[in-house]
C-alpha cells in the first residue's frame, strides 16, 4: 500500500486490495536497464570459470 503498489478499497468491514499495473511497468522498465548490464557480466564471469576449468583440467592431464 505505501509503494503505491494497490488501491484499498473498503466495503463494509472488508477491505479490498487490488494491484496497479503501472508501478510494475515501472519496475519492469528499471530492472531491463540493468538485465543487460548484469547478463553481460554474468557472461563474462562464465566464460572466465570455464577458462579456469579447462586450465586445471590440463594441469591435472599433465600429472
Amino acid at each position: 500500500e505505501d509503494a503505491d503498489f494497490v488501491i484499498v478499497r473498503p466495503e463494509g468491514r472488508r477491505r479490498l486490495y487490488s494491484l496497479r499495473p503501472e508501478p510494475f511497468r515501472e519496475l519492469s522498465q528499471f530492472v531491463t536497464a540493468y538485465r543487460t548490464i548484469w547478463e553481460g557480466r554474468l557472461d563474462r564471469f562464465a566464460a572466465e570459470l570455464d577458462r579456469r576449468r579447462r586450465n586445471k583440467n590440463k594441469k591435472e592431464k599433465r600429472r
